[in-house]
């Protein structure tokens, strides 16, 4: 037996016997054991070079790990897949193929282990977590490593993190690698996008640079979107000398997105460090009083993507139970003029980079809502079918630092019969994100669904009342109650004559905007799935007129030309420009992305 599978078999037999020391007493409960993570490969104080496998072992007993996250000099560098009782780094943007997943150890085929041909040939340290359904772990002792390559090749540009316009009029982009080691003869370059070379090997251009114009519109993703024009892509280079010795550049992970002139990616810290989509949509915001911070309420949170393969669970860390789907979460972001910066989500347990949606949600419990015929909310296939979706946010008028935040929950076990269910309020705490009550003021009976006078939406404050409203096609209605009477049901009035004309799509905002002349309140609505018409008023009621905004049409990239969940946020607007966040509606396979656009909005 090798000195490794030695030191392997060791730490398994080290592991069973954490595991049964764990073990509670007969009718007692066992404590669950803190997730810890301990690095099997490489060795201690050895010396690499090249691909490095990274290998960590499970030491506790605790089951419910479905991550395992790698660090080098403290950076993240991407995760790993289980093979058996050992998780493996996997570079991003490669999919593993799992030969023998089966204990004591598994191997496999295309495990791409890490790349250490862009480090510098000196000491670095490496370290790994686990994390659980919560992403909750806790980081492995360091192991210092030295690092030898006498050939070296590492990204230049575009930097990792890069947002890229893909829009058709965009130019190709230009990609480029260093290298060093090679001696006197110019080494080949193959430039990678999702594992998939997009150029021949071609003589590098300069004795230190290799360089590929890419068009990435032609590159497809295989997780995240759907769309070659959108999303994340991982991108690296292979430097190859005339005797075939290889060097790789590390992943670099850049952004797509295609849009009209002046629209960007609305992105999460986790997908701005190239780590990843977190898939939600809707996008409420309302600056937290006091601070300089404003608080983000998005929908539809599905979890979070890393960048590797999405069939695997060890590269999704999120909770994984269905009924945790499709609820609303939180984070929040500086504020600021433009278009808002990285989303920080809340709460973010032990400093780890990926969203945890199920720790911030409103969710109404599943047992109230039922399908059509009053059975279980449940798709056919018998998975839970509920959605609580945010409808707005307001200070809460009694207690300071306090959120409101409107909601409203729907049964989607019928495809083609939606029903709204549940309205309702709760009270967020917006620097914890926790959900400290919430207040079901309406809910329907078993099989029905609650009347159209009921609903509330993008809540705003006057003078003691809180104003909501609601839009159909026949009409845009108001609703109000007083602010010390929120939590009554009965003290809302709901105005049964329209302040606007109909619209036939489901969203509308209603904010004041105090940078305006005027203080003017803003109301934004769409007359269809592709177009926005956007009103002024002294008042929360009217009567509203028209005003003289740019670019109506904010996508007409998307799927047949549409988007939603249009809402203005007065926090980032400017004296003549609404900052307004949209959803794309890749209404074929249910992708979104929310992207932002300061509209300028004239008066008249």
């Amino acid at each position: 037996m090798s000195r490794r599978s030695m030191s392997i078999a060791a730490a398994l037999i080290a592991a069973l016997l954490a595991a049964t020391a764990l073990a509670a007493p007969s009718g007692t409960a066992a404590a669950a054991a803190p997730p810890t993570c301990d690095l099997t490969s490489p060795a201690p104080s050895s010396t690499v070079s090249g691909m490095i496998d990274l290998d960590a072992l499970f030491t506790y007993g605790d089951d419910s790990v479905k991550g395992a996250e790698f660090f080098v000099d403290g950076k993240s560098v991407g995760f790993g897949f289980l093979a058996g009782w050992a998780w493996k780094y996997t570079r991003p943007g490669t999919k593993p193929v799992i030969q023998n997943p089966q204990p004591p150890f598994g191997t496999g085929t295309n495990l791409n282990g890490f790349t250490s041909h862009h480090l510098s040939n000196a000491s670095h340290t490496f370290s790994c977590r686990y994390f659980g359904p919560s992403g909750v772990g806790a980081m492995s002792p360091t192991r210092t490593l030295t690092v030898s390559n006498p050939r070296r090749s590492g990204w230049v540009s575009p930097a990792d993190g890069t947002v890229l316009n893909a829009t058709a009029s965009a130019p190709r982009v230009t990609l480029q690698a260093s290298y060093s080691g090679f001696g006197t003869a110019r080494p080949t370059a193959t430039f990678y996008v999702e594992g998939q070379a997009v150029s021949a090997a071609t003589t590098c251009q300069t004795a230190t640079r290799c360089t590929f114009a890419w068009d990435p519109r032609a590159s497809q993703a295989e997780y995240g979107d759907d769309k070659a024009q959108s999303g994340l892509r991982v991108v690296r280079a292979k430097v190859v000398n005339s005797s075939g010795q290889t060097t790789w550049t590390q992943p670099v992970k850049l952004f797509l997105n295609q849009s009209d002139t002046g629209s960007t990616l609305l992105l999460s810290k986790h997908e701005a460090a190239g780590l990843g989509r977190v898939v939600r949509d809707g996008g409420w915001s309302r600056q937290i009083p006091g601070t300089t911070q404003s608080f983000f309420i998005f929908g539809d949170t599905a979890g979070v993507v890393t960048t590797g393969a999405p069939d695997d669970d060890a590269w999704r860390p999120h909770l994984g139970d269905p009924i945790t789907r499709f609820h609303s979460t939180f984070g929040t972001t500086p504020v600021r003029t433009g278009a808002p910066g990285p989303i920080e989500e809340l709460p973010n347990p032990d400093g780890h980079p990926a969203a945890m949606p199920g720790f911030t949600e409103i969710k109404v419990p599943q047992s109230m809502l039922s399908n059509p015929d009053g059975t279980a909310c449940e798709h056919p296939d018998g998975s839970p079918a509920g959605l609580t979706w945010a409808t707005g946010v307001i200070g809460h008028p009694q207690q300071s630092g306090t959120l409101l935040v409107s909601y409203n929950a729907l049964c989607l076990g019928d495809p083609n019969n939606w029903q709204r269910q549940v309205e309702g309020i709760a009270e967020l705490d917006p620097s914890t994100g926790a959900v400290l009550a919430m207040h079901n003021l309406w809910t329907a009976a078993a099989g029905a669904e609650l009347a159209p006078g009921t609903s509330l939406s993008s809540p705003v404050v006057k003078d003691g009342t809180i104003y909501f409203y609601r839009t159909d096609t026949s009409g845009t209605f108001e609703a109000h109650v007083a602010t010390d009477s929120w939590a009554n049901p009965g003290a809302y009035e709901f105005n049964p004559v329209p302040i606007a004309a109909g619209s036939s799509g489901p969203h509308i905002s209603v904010d004041r905007y105090t940078k305006m002349p005027g203080s003017p309140y803003l109301k934004v609505t769409a007359p269809t799935w592709n177009t926005l018409t956007i009103e002024h008023s002294s008042t929360p009621t009217g009567p509203w007129r028209p005003t003289n905004v740019t670019d109506l049409r904010i996508c007409s990239h998307c799927d047949n030309g549409l988007f939603y969940a249009a809402y203005g946020h007065p926090e980032f607007s400017s004296s003549s420009s609404m900052l307004l966040t949209y959803v794309d509606s890749f209404v074929a396979t249910g992708r979104y992305r929310i992207l932002s656009k300061m509209m300028s909005v004239g008066l008249l």
